[in-house]
C-alpha cells in the first residue's frame, strides 16, 4: 500500500474517531446538546465504513445513508451483513434532530444506544483493517466489537462471565459497589453488533442504581431501551437475555462475597 492511500484511509478513520470523541464530549458537558451529539454518532459510523471502502479501492456515492455503504461493503466482506440493522438505526440521525421540529432532541437512552452502535461499528471496521491505517491514538484491540463502557474494572467487587449456548456470544461484567449502589460497571463482549449494543445499554441502565433496582433490569427492559431487538439468532434478540443474566450474576457474586 502506497503512502498516499494509507494516509487517505487513515484520514477517514481519524474523522470518524473525532466524531465519536465530539459526541461524548458534547453529551457529557454540564449543559449537554444531545441533538448535536447524536448527529456525530451518525457521522462516525458513516465515515468509518467509507474508510473501509477506500482501503479496498471501492468508489461510493455521496450519501449519508449508512445502510447503502454497509451493504456495499457486505457485497465483498460478508461479516458486514449483521451491521445493516445498526446502519438503519444510525442513518436517520444525519438529519432528524438538525432542524426545528416537534421533538428537538433525543432522550438520553436514545443517545446512549446511538453512541454504542457507532462505537461498535467503528471498532468493527478497525478490526478488519491493518494497524498501519488506524488513527495514531487507536490502541490495538483483541476484539473489534467494543463499545461504550468497554473494559474491566480493576479489583471489582462483583464479576460474572456468561455465554449464549446457541450463538457463542460471550460477555464479562465487572462492577464496583459503594453504599449499596453500582458506582461503576464495565463490560467486555465477544459477539455481534446486537450483543455489543445490549451490553452497553445494560451498563448504562445499571450505573448508579441500587442493587435492588439493578436486579429489576430484565431482558424486556434492555430490549425496550434499545428500541427493540430482532427475536432470533443470529440477529440478536437473545442478547438482551444474556446481558441481563450477566448483570444479575455479577450482583450475586458481590453479595456472595459479602457473606
Amino acid at each position: 500500500m502506497d503512502e498516499t492511500k494509507r494516509t487517505l484511509v487513515q484520514s477517514w478513520l481519524i474523522k470518524a474517531q473525532h466524531d465519536l470523541a465530539t459526541a461524548r464530549k458534547v453529551a457529557t458537558d454540564p449543559d449537554p446538546y444531545l441533538d448535536t451529539a447524536i448527529y456525530h454518532c451518525q457521522q462516525a459510523g458513516e465515515k468509518a465504513v467509507k474508510g473501509f471502502l477506500v482501503f479496498h479501492d471501492q468508489r461510493f456515492e455521496k450519501t449519508h445513508d449508512i445502510r447503502v455503504v454497509v451493504m456495499q461493503a457486505a457485497s465483498f466482506q460478508q461479516h458486514f451483513w449483521p451491521w445493516v440493522e445498526v446502519a438503519e438505526r444510525l442513518t436517520p440521525y444525519a438529519s432528524i434532530f438538525r432542524y426545528p421540529a416537534e421533538v428537538m432532541e433525543p432522550s438520553a437512552v436514545e443517545f446512549d444506544r446511538a453512541l454504542a452502535d457507532a462505537t461498535a461499528l467503528y471498532d468493527f471496521v478497525l478490526s478488519l483493517l491493518p494497524t498501519a491505517v488506524h488513527p495514531p491514538s487507536a490502541a490495538p484491540r483483541p476484539n473489534g466489537n467494543t463499545a461504550q463502557r468497554q473494559g474491566e474494572i480493576e479489583s471489582p467487587d462483583g464479576i460474572a462471565t456468561v455465554q449464549d449456548p446457541i450463538c457463542g456470544d460471550m460477555m464479562r461484567i465487572t462492577i464496583r459497589v459503594k453504599d449499596g449502589r453500582i458506582e461503576d460497571i464495565k463490560f467486555k463482549t465477544l459477539g455481534c453488533a446486537a450483543a455489543v449494543a445490549a451490553s452497553s445499554i445494560t451498563t448504562e441502565l445499571a450505573k448508579g442504581k441500587t442493587l435492588e433496582e439493578a436486579k429489576k433490569i430484565t431482558p424486556p427492559s434492555v430490549a425496550e431501551a434499545l428500541g427493540g431487538l430482532p427475536p432470533n439468532p443470529p440477529h440478536g434478540g437473545h442478547c438482551a437475555n444474556l446481558t441481563a443474566e450477566g448483570l444479575h450474576k455479577a450482583i450475586d457474586d458481590y453479595l456472595a462475597k459479602k457473606k
